[in-house]
């Protein structure tokens, strides 16, 4: 049994949408079961990509969140927002991302504004893969940055750190980047610029084989986001600014909180991260109420 309560004395009177997924990853029956080559996931990370950022409006969780491949993005961020991105990641490979924005050249602020900029990692599941660390040296723009495991099936059984065996899927990997009022407020107002420098690395190798369709259930790749994951940055200017979900209800109730669940091979819905909670893009006028969401 699962329940979901609210707790008293939020300063929301409203309500709030409430996204809840139950999510089974179907039996194995054979096929590459083994773990990352030991080792691998403690080897210098490859890094994250130079070159021209190009427009896309990130998602308000992780439903409607766009997907990107390797390239260099840039976003706009009202403090107070969660925008989130997915990454289509394969077995043996490996994610490494950085969130950067523009620090005032006038005011000294690049330490404080990197504690105003989180990003977190999450895997198809929807359990925290990874928490991103502030990366950025004196006088460089704010920067935080995320880089994972490879990814194989046997890390689900690692002795080295929730980090590795949350890097037990290949599917659709989110990127979650959150702007703390507080902290920004100070030293930027209204949207802020922000850059999302992506990389994928490693060749794809042969993952297990399932009983059922992985895809349906919400794991793996399809042959869309494997080609979704080799494009250049310009072939998604179709939808490159749009913003999800930009109906009246949304514009009313963009506060989301979702929790992943996940059944670990046995056929059995198993909690995956009891007590991950993301409040996603809150309206703009609650944003210097709520502060940052939980986890920061």
């Amino acid at each position: 049994m699962v329940t979901v309560e609210r707790q008293d004395g939020s300063p929301d009177p409203e309500r709030w949408p409430v996204e809840l997924r139950v999510m089974v990853e179907p039996p194995v029956k054979g096929g590459a079961t083994g773990a990352a080559p030991e080792g691998s996931w403690s080897t210098p990370s490859p890094k994250p990509p130079d070159g021209t950022p190009w427009p896309r409006r990130g998602g308000r969780g992780f439903t409607d969140a766009p997907t990107l491949g390797s390239g260099v993005w840039k976003d706009e961020i009202t403090p107070g927002e969660t925008h989130f991105y997915r990454v289509p990641v394969d077995w043996g490979q490996r994610l490494t991302a950085a969130a950067e924005l523009s620090a005032d050249g006038k005011d000294q602020s690049t330490r404080l504004l990197d504690r105003a900029l989180a990003m977190h990692a999450y895997n198809p599941a929807r359990g925290l893969a990874k928490r991103g660390i502030p990366a950025a040296q004196d006088g460089d723009a704010p920067r935080t940055q995320v880089a994972t495991a490879p990814v194989a099936y046997g890390n689900r059984y690692a002795n080295t750190g929730s980090t590795v065996r949350a890097m037990s899927f290949s599917g659709g990997y989110f990127l979650a980047v959150t702007l703390n009022p507080p902290r920004v407020a100070p030293h930027l107002n209204g949207p802020v610029p922000v850059v999302l420098r992506v990389r994928v690395a490693g060749a794809a190798r042969g993952g297990p084989s399932y009983d059922k369709d992985p895809v349906e259930a919400g794991f793996g790749l399809t042959a869309a986001d494997r080609k979704a994951a080799k494009r250049h940055p310009a072939a998604a200017d179709d939808d490159r600014m749009a913003s999800p979900g930009s109906g009246a209800a949304d514009s009313k109730k963009t506060a989301l909180r979702v929790v992943g669940y996940a059944g670990i091979g046995t056929g059995t819905a198993l909690v995956l991260g009891l007590g991950v909670w993301t409040l996603a893009a809150r309206r703009r006028a609650s944003a210097q109420r709520y502060g940052p969401p939980p986890g920061w």
